[in-house]
């Protein structure tokens, strides 16, 4: 009788309907794609113990939260469950409060106009787009619950930020004997960017936290679609990172404001003099009007940044931004340690990063400046790792940075050029 009951207690807690009412971390799924869970060719192998084959996401579903994973922007990531089936979801930080609704929901919009232009383009031809997707390139939002949150597939694997900032050996240590695996690696990072680009869209967010690395498998997932924008719409970058095209607007503009700010308050501390003198004080007076010309002249210049800073959603945008995590995948955490000493400037300095400046200087040559940080990486490599990429690779590398590096947009290579570059680069291994 005992046993009986207790068939009949477990049936009743595997039902999902009371599991829900009972347990306040279960999320209903309100909108989601028609998009199969886990269903490539690539996660048969690894879901086909705990999993009872390619399911759908459904209006209804219950999402169960897991363990916190990490926190971004404007989300906390968590691991999630339905069915046996892991995935990813990303929830609003509360202290963002309506910025985080926007940034949340700006993702989800990205990521169905990318899963609409996808479909479109498997009613094309779904054998052709279906091999290109079949390794999850791209890792967009599928499922958005009832509470706003978003739901993804999980993939397997870290993200690239904390595998060069980890305390362990550098990246290229997990490459033994393997260094064509690097470049194989290096070469799916931009498989999925030429796709990106081939669908009409720009990433304009790619930095090592938005780079899955699977590297048992030597593949990489671009995830966070949030400032994902289509070719030639107009787009804002706030941050220190990003192409030459805008960078230098973006200091100017911090300067100007960090200039405003010591004027208004000089200006502050006159007016209290003033007040405190009970009188007209010439000097001080003659000051004020000076500073108020001064500030007239700032606004005027922000507004000119600010308007200088303001461009068009291009591809190359993503190719210049890709540099650091070509290096960071082929040479490790010194890559990337010497991507961030040239790509990104530090807070407290208000002068730009060391290659603009030196890439603008008369009779500046791109291969000559790379050439010689290359050749230093493998170095370094060798005696952290004992392995060296040959004097060819490092010279057809070395070709294709200075190329991404371009501060003329119109003389970057495009992705699918990269792409084929580095296939090229591994055959020579």
């Amino acid at each position: 009788m005992v046993s009986q009951k207790k068939k009949i207690l477990c049936l009743l807690l595997s039902c999902d309907l009371l599991v829900a009412r009972l347990n306040a971390t279960a999320l209903t799924v309100d909108i989601a794609r028609d998009l199969e869970i886990g269903s490539h060719k690539h996660d048969k192998q690894v879901l086909c113990k705990d999993s009872p084959g390619p399911q759908i996401l459904k209006p209804g579903t219950l999402i169960y939260l897991g363990k916190k994973v990490t926190s971004g922007g404007y989300g906390i990531i968590y691991e999630g469950s339905f069915s046996n089936r892991k995935v990813i979801i990303k929830r609003i930080r509360p202290e963002k409060g309506t910025k985080g609704q926007v940034g949340i929901q700006t993702e989800w919009d990205n990521s169905r106009a990318l899963l609409d232009r996808i479909a479109e383009k498997m009613e094309q031809d779904s054998i052709q787009y279906g091999q290109l997707f079949a390794t999850d390139p791209i890792i967009p939002a599928i499922a958005q619950t009832m509470d706003g949150s978003l739901v993804q597939k999980k993939v397997l694997g870290q993200d690239l930020r904390k595998i060069v900032f980890s305390k362990q050996a550098p990246y290229c240590s997990c490459y033994p004997d393997r260094l064509r695996d690097a470049l194989i690696c290096a070469a799916d990072f931009f498989r999925g960017l030429a796709i990106l680009h081939h669908l009409g869209f720009v990433h304009c967010d790619i930095k090592p936290g938005n780079v899955m690395i699977d590297d048992e498998r030597c593949l990489c997932h671009i995830i966070d679609l949030g400032g994902m924008k289509k070719f030639g719409e107009k787009i804002r970058i706030h941050s220190n990172n990003g192409a030459p095209e805008f960078i230098e607007q973006t200091c100017a503009i911090k300067n100007y404001k960090a200039k405003r700010k010591e004027l208004l308050d000089e200006q502050t501390q006159i007016a209290s003099k003033i007040e405190a003198a009970n009188e007209p004080i010439e000097g001080l007076q003659e000051r004020n009007k000076a500073i108020e010309a001064e500030l007239l002249e700032i606004a005027t210049a922000i507004r000119l940044a600010q308007k200088k800073r303001d461009t068009v959603a291009r591809p190359t945008y993503d190719i210049y931004s890709s540099v650091p995590i070509l290096l960071a995948i082929l040479f490790g955490k010194i890559g990337y340690q010497l991507a961030n000493y040239l790509y990104f400037p530090q807070e407290k300095d208000s002068v730009l990063f060391h290659y603009l400046n030196t890439a603008r200087q008369p009779g500046f040559n791109g291969e000559e400046y790379f050439m010689g940080r290359c050749f230093e990486l493998n170095q370094v490599m060798q005696k952290k790792s004992g392995q060296t990429y040959p004097e060819t690779v490092i010279k057809q590398l070395v070709q294709l940075l200075a190329r991404m590096s371009s501060l003329d947009p119109n003389e970057r290579p495009s992705a699918i050029d990269i792409l084929e570059a580095l296939e090229h680069m591994a055959t020579l291994l």
